[in-house]
């Protein structure tokens, strides 16, 4: 708009300059012929202007996909229609993005003819760099005349939602899991009606599901109907525990300690529900979180969407955690723990699952890896080794700038 308001300034000094010139060369007949087509041009300009701000209707409608992965390009496709009885001129949409980058939130689309019942479709875009829940909109129309000396601006409130998953890797190798016959965090086991099935699971209820299978403490918890699942006895489960600490968030941006566990913790959880395996989350991002075992592209959805809106606001430690939940961990199962280094005592503490056969997969950020003048090979060496030497245990190791897929496929 600075732009606009120069240009303006710019042509009605040249206008002004030829005009005295003009004064000064032509014969006075000849003037006032220039002069009143001048001003009778400028009459019909804003006669048009004015037109167009009381006759133009112009609606916005917005698609674009719900959801994209950090760093992918995130396309938008704007259906601008005009509805009125007035023909549009040199409309440009500027739209909203929060999920851009800052100086590349209000990206601009130019329009310059819309004729009244006939739709124009412009496309535009940006690469999201952030995992969250962004809020798109509104849309502002900025009208001109024919000269460009008159400007006007309408708001569309075409607001839309998206979400911005976190980045996951690919995941070639993982250690072994075990097996499970128990009932997964201390919920009650029930014989179906077959008599050899085990309950594994919740999902939301289907038509036809007998009502003896609803899951009153789930329905009550999410408003909606939850039925309980079983599953054939002898069937792999794992748990993942972490806690965003506010205090252990070292780094700045995408790289900090937060950002790489959630994204080991969505990697992992896509891996294990790709290859059949029960998967529980508990976590504390400012509020305990607990999502139930279960399988399936839903519950790997309803895992991601709680990701994407994770922040780094919890303020218990991990010995808090494992005070709560440890003891709801049944034996034959697989515990996955992602912490940082400063939280290894505290799990070793805990860490007594070995006497009732859980499988431990400790996974473990250098927290002082993200932080600038780090010597990143030596303390990494280090710190396996030790990491190593205790509970006898070969866990993962993790430090900022790490590949995290090449980790994952050694």
């Amino acid at each position: 708009m600075k732009k606009n308001g120069v240009k303006r300034r710019v042509l009605a000094g040249i206008v002004i300059i030829f005009t005295g010139i003009l004064a000064l060369r032509v014969p006075i007949p000849f003037f006032n012929f220039l002069f009143w087509f001048f001003l009778g041009s400028l009459f019909m300009n804003m006669a048009a202007a004015a037109a167009m701000y009381h006759g133009a209707r112009v609606t916005v409608k917005r698609t674009h996909p719900v959801r994209v992965d950090e760093g992918d390009l995130f396309e938008v496709t704007a259906e601008i229609e005009n509805t009125g009885f007035v023909p549009a001129f040199n409309i440009i949409v500027e739209d909203i993005l929060s999920c851009a980058p800052a100086d590349k939130r209000l990206p601009r689309a130019a329009i310059d003819y819309l004729p009244a019942g006939y739709p124009v479709t412009v496309h535009y875009g940006c690469v999201c760099e952030m995992r969250g829940r962004y809020e798109l909109g509104p849309c502002t129309l900025i009208f001109s005349d024919f000269l460009g000396l008159i400007f006007f601006t309408r708001v569309v409130p075409a607001l839309s939602v998206m979400y911005v998953y976190p980045r996951m890797f690919r995941i070639k190798k993982f250690p072994q899991l075990i097996k499970g016959t128990a009932p997964w965090f201390g919920i009650g086991a029930t014989r179906s009606s077959g008599g050899d099935d085990e309950f594994f699971g919740t999902r939301d209820y289907r038509p036809r599901d007998p009502i003896r299978s609803i899951h009153w403490i789930s329905t009550a918890r999410k408003n909606r109907l939850i039925v309980k699942e079983f599953q054939q006895q002898n069937f792999y489960r794992a748990t993942l525990v972490f806690n965003l600490s506010q205090e252990a968030n070292l780094g700045e941006g995408k790289e900090t300690v937060s950002e790489y566990i959630i994204r080991i913790a969505a990697s992992v959880s896509r891996y294990l529900l790709d290859n059949d395996i029960a998967v529980e989350v508990v976590a504390h991002t400012g509020e305990i979180v607990h999502i139930p075992s279960n399988k399936g592209g839903e519950h790997l959805g309803e895992i991601l969407k709680f990701l994407t809106l994770a922040r780094s606001e919890s303020n218990v430690s991990i010995a808090e955690i494992f005070k709560e939940f440890i003891r709801f961990i049944p034996d034959d199962s697989n515990l996955i723990v992602i912490m940082p280094d400063r939280d290894w005592e505290t799990f070793l503490t805990y860490a007594t699952a070995g006497r009732r056969n859980i499988s431990l997969f400790p996974f473990i950020l250098l927290s002082s890896s993200f932080i600038t003048g780090y010597q990143r090979p030596e303390t990494l060496v280090r710190a396996k080794i030790r990491f190593a030497q205790q509970l006898e245990l070969n866990p993962f190791v993790f430090s900022a700038g790490d590949d995290l897929e090449y980790i994952f496929s050694e």
